[in-house]
């Protein structure tokens, strides 16, 4: 997270953006939506902001998952696998 992300989160500033992504979220997903206790509200929220600091998210086929995280890292970029695509519309966010 960006230098104080985490105290304006708490004070509940968001940009509209998360909001409507949130919104989103939880209308397309419903119960297929499952937030653990342990995941803070101000977390929880974070996940759908819409801003960026020039990230980028995409997905390559699990087997490959290794191989690009290592190429990445050799050239001195971060790289991190954030998760899995499943065959059932669903979200799990666990602490």
């Amino acid at each position: 997270m960006l230098p104080d992300t985490r105290e304006l989160a708490e004070k509940g500033q968001f940009s509209g953006g998360m909001k409507r992504n949130r919104r989103y979220v939880d209308e397309t997903f419903g119960s297929a939506l499952t937030i653990e206790p342990s995941v803070p509200g101000y977390l929880a929220s974070l996940l759908t902001e819409s801003e960026t600091s020039g990230g980028l998210l995409f997905s390559v086929a699990a087997d490959r998952a290794r191989t690009v995280v290592d190429a990445f890292r050799r050239r001195g970029e971060e790289c991190w696998e954030i998760g899995s695509v499943l065959p059932e519309p669903v979200i799990r966010i666990k602490a």
